[in-house]
């Protein structure tokens, strides 16, 4: 949360951004648009603080669901499966996130010559990229979850 808070305050305070846009006008619209990106990032990490423990709650009865499915219908849940999934999912992700971030790091310079991006310029970008990247694995985690619990169940019934 401090990483974004610093985030927020390097862009918007310290970074000039006049150089990137020929237009004042879409300057302050993408200062605007990437500031409340990195405010609804820091609310959704306060948020989930806050409700840490209905978050607790929800892993508690995908607990129940799973003695439910393993004692009732016996077909238990493939835990080993399901974590290879979310491992695999989120070493994916990661790793093109990395890739997108070294090539736009690397490609930038190169092709706009007259462009001297700084690194808190950079920084900024990385940090608002990286709100995409932690919604998708949360969508993402929710999934795979639900979908290990139907394949379960629909697997009893067969």
């Amino acid at each position: 949360m401090a990483l974004y808070s610093y985030g927020i305050y390097s862009y918007l305070v310290l970074s000039v951004s006049d150089h990137l846009y020929i237009s004042k006008i879409i300057t302050v619209i993408d200062n605007s648009y990437v500031g409340c990106q990195l405010v609804t990032t820091n609310f959704a990490i306060g948020f989930s603080w806050f409700v840490r423990n209905r978050i607790m709650e929800f892993f508690t009865q995908l607990n129940e669901i799973d003695e439910q499915l393993a004692n009732g219908l016996g077909k238990p849940v493939n835990h080993a499966k399901q974590h290879f999934r979310l491992t695999l999912m989120n070493c994916l992700m990661l790793g093109s996130y990395l890739l997108f971030v070294f090539a736009t790091v690397h490609a930038l310079p190169m092709k706009v010559s007259t462009l001297a991006t700084p690194w808190l310029d950079m920084v900024a970008i990385v940090l608002s990229t990286y709100c995409y990247v932690l919604q998708i694995v949360q969508c993402g985690v929710v999934t795979v979850l639900i979908m290990t619990r139907y394949c379960a169940l629909n697997e009893s019934f067969r």
